[in-house]
């Protein structure tokens, strides 16, 4: 059995996936499994390649994704990912693959264990987003910056920047999920996610926090917002604020 490891992103996840799709393509009889890097798991296995992250891998498959499935199974996809569940990669793989099997029908579909496990998750992430969405608040903490604090189950955060970008695009604020102590920036033109939140002190404030540190930006998320979520949401979404399109020519 292979199993190929990936950086924990999600841009990591479709780089591995690309991979074991390629080898199911070779041989679908191939036992395969995907994991994180830092899985425990990861040991148990008598062949393990690590598959380096790669912007360009990632949006291959998922213009291949984008092509071949409609925009909710795109975000079944999406969703199932960040809730984070053990073992989620392999279900996602399951999905995938199932999804490019020729003929597959709609009741085939329907009726796997493992594509309804995928629904329900994506399921629960959508309903986390969506009530966080109506429930968080921020609160000014001094002229330049507006802070909110979030504790969801699920990894959401960075589906909300799109959301938030556009709700309040004329103000500076910091969303942070204080469980993950992870961050969304918005300085006014540019949102950031950032990997770990880590706050100054304002100019003349002796008390009030000030900016956050930007040197733990991950640019990743860029592809995230720009890139994987438009094809599943549309202009026409109310927490997806107007197209944009990835930088071309990005590295590998």
């Amino acid at each position: 059995m292979i199993c190929y490891l990936y950086d924990g992103t999600f841009t990591g996840f479709l780089s591995a996936l690309f991979a074991a799709v390629r080898h199911w393509e070779e041989d679908e009889q191939a036992a395969i499994s995907i994991l994180r890097e830092n899985s425990r798991q990861s040991g148990l296995f008598p062949e393990r390649r690590v598959i380096p992250s790669s912007f360009r891998t990632a949006a291959k498959l998922w213009s291949t994704l984008t092509a071949r499935l409609p925009a909710h199974a795109l975000q079944d996809l999406l969703y199932a990912f960040f809730s984070e569940e053990p073992g989620v990669e392999d279900l996602l793989l399951h999905y995938v693959l199932l999804s490019l099997k020729k003929p597959v029908s709609a009741r085939d579909i329907f009726a796997d264990r493992r594509i309804q496990t995928v629904q329900r998750l994506a399921g629960r992430v959508a309903r986390e987003i969506r009530r966080f969405q109506e429930i968080t608040r921020f609160r000014r903490l001094h002229a330049r910056l507006y802070y909110g604090v979030l504790e969801p189950e699920y990894n959401i955060l960075p589906l909300l920047g799109p959301y938030y970008k556009g709700r309040f695009r004329k103000r500076q604020w910091l969303l942070h999920d204080r469980k993950r102590n992870t961050g969304l920036f918005y300085d006014g033109s540019r949102c950031r996610f950032l990997s770990r939140v880590e706050l100054g002190k304002a100019s003349g404030e002796k008390e009030a926090p000030g900016l956050p540190d930007l040197k733990n930006e991950d640019a990743t998320y860029q592809w995230l917002w720009h890139l994987y979520l438009p094809a599943m949401a549309g202009d026409e979404s109310p927490w997806w604020p107007g197209k944009h399109t990835a930088r071309a020519g990005a590295n590998s």
